[in-house]
């Protein structure tokens, strides 16, 4: 596994930025027209050539009888194109310091805020992210907000072919 490169990164957030202003939409995938949190990370991995098509768990957007673990964690701690980033850090409890502290530029963020069991979101340069809540819009967020610090669940990182 190694490290992405620098045009890399820049694919990855020109492509991210094309998704902003997409609707949120449950178990959907299309830009300008609708995405859920779970489909944005997987099709901005796909269109900017990190990783091959994989498939994304569905189900409803609520999920609020999940237990604690999802079934979007199940699903990705299942696939081969991620590895955990550190996830030993992330059992001290300190999810505000794991985020600043591990994330690095094209990581998956997997975090429990409010009710939801989990929410997906790409990390970009800057210590920005990417992401589409319930009812709202794609966008591009400053940081990691605190409330999704705080919930940090998981750090999934792609595994890049070797150049």
């Amino acid at each position: 596994m190694r490290s992405p490169t620098e045009a890399e990164l820049d694919r990855l957030e020109a492509v991210a930025a094309t998704w902003v202003g997409t609707p949120f939409c449950p178990n959907s995938a299309v830009k300008g027209g609708g995405v859920s949190c779970h489909n944005l990370p997987a099709e901005i991995y796909f269109e900017a050539g990190w990783l091959e098509r994989f498939p994304v768990a569905e189900g409803s957007p609520l999920h609020g009888r999940a237990g604690a673990g999802s079934l979007m964690e199940y699903h990705l701690d299942r696939l081969a194109c991620f590895t955990d980033a550190d996830p030993g850090r992330l059992c001290l409890g300190d999810g505000a310091r794991a985020a600043r502290e591990i994330v690095q530029p094209g990581d998956l963020v997997c975090s429990r805020p409010a009710r939801l069991p989990y929410h997906l979101a790409l990390a970009l340069r800057r210590g920005r992210f990417i992401h589409v809540q319930y009812h709202g819009l794609t966008h591009i967020a400053p940081n990691l907000p605190p409330v999704w610090a705080a919930r940090l669940a998981r750090i999934y990182r792609p595994k890049l072919h070797e150049l």
